[in-house]
């Protein structure tokens, strides 16, 4: 009790007045002056069990004049005055949130003096428990009963002192009243009061008549309000709140003695404020059954609470608090129940489970208390307490589930963990298989050396524990046995697991970084295999490089290494940073391709030695801050620096560094030699030191040094490279310590080394395909070539392809066509086709839709047609040719196909004697006509059919004569066309000519008839004689008719050894022998004649003529 509240007593009342303090401990809710609604307990007001907590929802201006509690339904309702004005509320005592009933109005039924409103400043109320009225009375004598259903008002008769009482004739001021048995349902009550002005408790009898009659003086002397008062529900027991005037602000309880008056000292209420209205909550006194169980088991009945029948219907929960030794559940057994939670009656009703704690045995304990609503406000002051006998019983032993790790093939020791209450020896078993190499003692060791990897999710043992009494427990046991880390990748992938029996390039750089000695990762010559290129998609930076690491990459020709920065080719917007980052020890790499990173290899700090490696389309290839070195290694398509020397020391030998934005770009010191540094946007940005170390390259254009157009390729080794030609200025021209190039190939390989990371060597081209073999074709027909060559040293390589369709090796007839690439492309060049014993003017090919046509009468081609490709390995040109077929071409031909490189090699495959030919299958053409029925040729009329000439000086002026022949199986069909002019059918000293129709070439028999001379193609320059006659072949004509017949003019001059009368004899024949059926036995048809006359003197006479000429 502090001093204040002793203090206060003494100035309200003499010391003998006030009595001890009253044992009784009820919850109590009072309202302030300020409208805040507080709660405590009667024995310890000081304490607040809850607020002051401000009542919201009020109508603005109204000011709560008095509280109580409704017996019928346990709600709090609150008067509230406003300027006479009064309302009725009901507040929630958990949150104080006001909730308006009605407004005060009279009764219709109250004709004696109906109520208009309230009167006087200070209010007592209180609910009558058997007429479920509220009364109220006021400091004015006012008298009211209130309907709160409603808020209709009854006046009821003032107050007064009844005749003969102490009082009476005095004025009464009664400030505060409360009923007796204030209890649902209640038959009997008594009313009684409080009058500030006599300072004497009153009883109010009969209520309606205001009659006051006083029970005895409170003894209260400086009190300067009384405005809370309340009996507690189903006792005798009165409490009061007082202020003094000394202490405006602070209200005091008090009990008070209903049968005397007298006031019983408590302490004061713990807020600073006046509190003017006060009512008192229900004891709610509970009841629980006891029960019972066994050690480690839930109880099965008994803990059955219920709520007094005097609390009636008001009690909705129990709260439930100091529950010892074990776990309370409702009656489900699964659903808990926490020390200070509120759980329902008819939860409680139910019954409740208690499980003890584990191995416990003993009494378990809780308590109850009953409530009006599920928060501490509503709580009755009694408690009651359940006890639980848990009887002692053997327990089973227990066994800790777990997870051990180890890796395989190295030593495992793992102890399981069990516990015993009583502490009896334990034995441990399993009926499961346990990885392979491990065994479990009865001691429950795990032990052995794994042979085996697991899933990640290991590998589940279930083991039994017993101790000896009958108890047993059963766990799983999970055994994870990662594969043990290794130095030799075995997969593409850089998603490894340590349970996928696999060793991505990420996990061993993380081995080879934890190893204190040095380590070289190498690559599965199983997995890495030749022919195949191998692409590491990276999910990320992969582990920077921290002690002393080896990576050494396939040396297996075309075995492929490629460590790429995307994780996905048709997603390459994301890089990978730093594909390898050196930042401590030092780095050797070799044989590793690199591609898609901001920079490639990034070395921070430590030192590296970079070997026979490709770096392309990234942004840097490698950039160097501390001691680095560069051999044999290409650098391609960067779009920032090929070589970035930040600081330090960069030694670059042997390299090839071609077509990045900037070559080499140094700000410390770098050392270049034997390096080919060309066909960069800037091939040197030299801001720091560069050493000339000898023999390099550093200015040109791709083509000046005579690089490879095509760009890095496979060229053989397990890295790309940038080839040289065999025209390149770097072939020959360096020097170096190094044995081999990129790709393993023993420097020199001529006279003297080359520059860069490239070694030229001749290779033989080779002739991979022609199409098509076996095949044929008619006269008129289109139909497409393709040959295919290559070239070990590139597509640049090759210098010329020759294809000769014929029936013979032999280039002055058939088709023979030559293509010749440009030195900028292997897919634009010229094209020739050979017509006779000439060329025809080449053609471009390769370009932009050309319009050039060659046409040599045996094929015809367009170069908008022909397509010429380079394989995806650069090493190949495959040259489509769609030709259309022509007569020339008639017969039973042979593919020829000749390749050439810029050192004059030819394919070794052609047979000696064939000029570098390779021979492929036939190829057949057929006339164009041809239906499966062969027709004879025939010949047409001599024009002229006679025909005079005059030797002038031994030679006559040359005379045309002409003539058509036909074959209805088509001119292909036609093999040869005689013309012989003599004085007898022979072919001695007789003016004998040949035609050959396919290759329209002219002969003509020698005078002995034994061999033929000239043979010029038709049209070509040339003159073809023999004693008896001569052609210029440049005006021999043929004229194509139309498929089936062409005519042939010959213009020939006779001679001297011709002279006299001449026959023409015409002859011609098909290729299957046939000649005109109007011939002789040898085919030849007579069509005419040829005199030839000397001149005569001009001065001889002339002579008549004699009608035939």
């Amino acid at each position: 009790m502090s001093i204040l509240s002793s203090l206060c007593r003494v100035a309200l009342a003499g010391a003998a007045l006030v009595a001890a303090k009253p044992a009784l401990a009820i919850p109590a809710v009072g309202v302030t002056t300020g409208n805040s609604l507080i709660t405590f307990d009667t024995d310890t007001p000081d304490t607040l069990t809850s607020g002051p907590t401000a009542v919201s929802g009020l109508t603005a201006g109204d000011s709560i004049v008095g509280i109580d509690l409704r017996p019928s339904n346990g709600v709090l309702y609150a008067l509230t005055n406003n300027g006479g004005v009064g309302r009725l509320y009901t507040i929630n005592r958990a949150t104080a949130a006001a909730t308006l009933v009605a407004t005060l109005a009279a009764d219709p039924a109250d004709l004696t003096a109906p109520y208009t409103s309230l009167s006087g400043t200070e209010f007592g109320t209180d609910f009558n428990p058997v007429a479920d009225r509220l009364r109220v009375v006021s400091d004015a004598d006012q008298n009211l009963r209130i309907n709160v259903a409603t808020g209709l008002v009854t006046t009821d008769a003032t107050l007064n002192y009844a005749v003969g009482d102490t009082n009476a004739g005095t004025n009464p001021n009664e400030t505060a009243v409360a009923y007796s048995n204030s209890v649902p349902g209640a038959d009997a009550t008594t009313l009684y009061g409080l009058d500030f002005g006599t300072k004497s408790l009153v009883i109010q009898n009969p209520p309606n008549n205001g009659t006051l009659n006083t029970v005895g003086l409170t003894g209260i002397n400086d009190a300067i309000s009384i405005s809370g008062f309340d009996i507690a529900p189903g006792s005798s027991q009165g409490f009061m709140t007082l202020t003094s005037a000394a202490y405006p602000n602070t209200s005091f309880l008090y009990g008070l003695n209903l049968a005397t008056g007298t006031p019983e000292s408590v302490d004061e209420i713990g807020v600073n404020a006046r509190v003017r209205g006060l009512t008192l909550l229900p004891a709610f006194v509970p009841s629980v059954t006891n029960a019972s169980t066994t050690e480690d088991t839930q109880t099965t009945s008994g803990l059955v609470i219920t709520a007094n029948t005097s609390n009636g219907s008001e009690v909705t929960h129990f709260k439930i608090t100091e529950i010892t030794n074990g776990t309370l559940y409702q009656n489900d057994g699964v659903t808990p129940i926490s020390a200070g939670a509120f759980i329902t009656v008819a939860q409680g009703n139910a019954g409740l489970k208690f499980t003890p704690a584990l191995n416990f045995s003993g009494i378990g304990s809780f308590k109850v208390q009953a409530s009006t609503s599920a928060t501490d406000a509503g709580l009755g002051a009694s408690t009651a307490t359940a006890t639980i006998t848990v009887t002692a019983v053997n327990d089973s032993p227990v066994l800790t589930p777990a997870t051990y790790n180890g890796v395989k093939g190295q030593s495992f020791s793992a102890q399981l963990v069990a516990t015993d209450a009583e502490s009896n020896p334990i034995t441990y078993s399993t009926s499961d298989a346990l990885p392979a190499g491990l065994t479990l003692s009865s001691s429950g060791l795990i032990s052995g050396t794994p042979t085996v990897f697991t899933t990640a999710a290991g590998t589940v043992i279930n083991v039994m524990v017993e101790d000896g009494q009958g108890g047993t427990d059963t766990e799983a046991i999970t055994l994870v046995i990662k594969e043990a880390p290794s130095l030799i990748v075995t997969t593409t992938s850089d998603t490894g697991t340590e349970f996928d029996g696999l060793t991505s390039v990420r996990e061993a750089i993380n081995f080879a970084n934890s190893n204190a000695d040095s380590s070289t990762i190498s690559f599965d010559p199983a997995v890495f295999v030749s022919g195949t290129p191998s692409l590491l998609f990276l999910t990320g930076d992969l582990p920077a490089v921290t002690t002393n690491i080896t990576i050494t990459g396939p040396t297996t020709e075309n075995t492929f290494v490629l460590l790429t920065g995307v994780v996905d080719m048709n997603n390459i917007g994301n890089l990978t940073t730093n594909i390898l980052k050196v930042t401590g020890g030092s780095l050797q790499i070799s044989n590793i391709n690199f591609a898609y990173a901001d920079t490639a290899v990034n070395v921070v700090s430590g030192s590296a030695t970079i070997s026979n490696c490709f770096f392309g389309i990234s942004s840097t290839g490698v950039s160097t801050s501390a001691p680095t070195t560069i051999t044999n290694s290409t650098f391609a398509q960067m779009l920032s620096y090929g070589v970035y020397n930040a600081a330090g020391t960069t030694t670059i030998d042997s390299c090839t560094i071609a077509s990045n934005a900037v070559g080499i770009s140094t700000l410390g010191t770098v050392v270049l030699r034997n390096s080919l540094v060309a066909g960069n946007s800037t091939n040197l940005n030299t801001t720091g030191t560069l050493t000339d170390g000898g023999h390099n390259i550093t200015t040109g254009t791709i083509t000046d040094v005579g690089l490879d157009p095509i760009g890095p390729n496979a060229n053989g080794g397990s890295t790309l490279t940038y080839a040289i030609t065999s025209t390149s200025i770097a072939r020959n021209a360096g020097a170096t310590d190094l044995g081999t190039d990129q790709r393993g190939i023993a420097r020199p390989v001529g006279s003297a080394d080359d520059i860069g990371a490239f070694e030229f060597v001749p290779v033989a081209p080779s002739i991979d395909l022609i199409i098509p073999q076996n095949a044929g074709d008619k006269v008129g027909s289109k139909r497409t070539f393709t040959m295919s060559v290559s070239d070990g040293n590139g597509a640049t390589d090759i210098k010329e392809m020759w294809l000769l369709i014929n029936t013979r090796l032999n280039w002055s007839e058939g088709a023979t066509l030559i293509y010749v690439p440009s030195a900028s492309s292997p897919t634009k060049g010229l094209l020739y086709l050979r017509q006779g014993d000439a060329f025809l003017p080449p053609m471009a090919v390769g370009l932009d839709s050309p319009s050039a046509v060659l046409d040599n009468g045996a094929v015809r081609v367009a170069a908008a047609d022909v397509v010429i490709t380079v394989s995806q390995d650069g090493k190949s040109i495959i040259l489509d040719m769609p030709l259309t077929i022509r007569d020339g071409l008639v017969g039973q031909n042979t593919l020829f196909a000749r390749v050439t490189d810029k050192d004059g090699a030819t394919d070794p495959a052609a047979l000696v004697g064939d000029m570098g030919y390779v021979r492929f299958g036939p190829y057949t053409v057929t006339p164009q006509f041809s239906d499966g029925q062969n027709f004879a040729p025939t010949l047409s009329k001599l024009t002229p059919t006679i025909n005079n000439s005059i030797l002038t000086a031994g030679i006559t002026p040359a005379q045309s004569f002409g003539f058509f022949v036909k074959d209805e199986n088509g001119i292909g069909d036609m093999e040869s066309v005689i013309f012989l002019a003599g004085k007898q059918r022979g072919w001695t000293n007789t003016a004998t000519f040949f035609y050959e129709v396919r290759t329209r070439r002219l002969y003509l028999r020698s005078d002995n008839g034994q061999s033929w001379l000239g043979g010029g193609r038709v049209g070509a320059a040339g003159i073809i004689e023999n004693s008896q006659v001569r052609v210029d072949l440049s005006k021999v004509k043929v004229t194509v008719i139309d498929g089936k017949a062409f005519g042939l003019t010959l213009p020939l001059q006779g001679k001297a050894a011709l002279a006299g009368k001449n026959n023409v004899w015409l002859r011609v024949q098909d290729k299957q022998g046939l000649t005109s059926p109007d011939g002789d036995a040898q085919g030849y048809v007579l069509k005419g004649t040829w005199n030839l006359a000397t001149a005569k003197p001009k001065d001889a006479p002339s002579t008549p003529s004699n009608g035939s000429s």
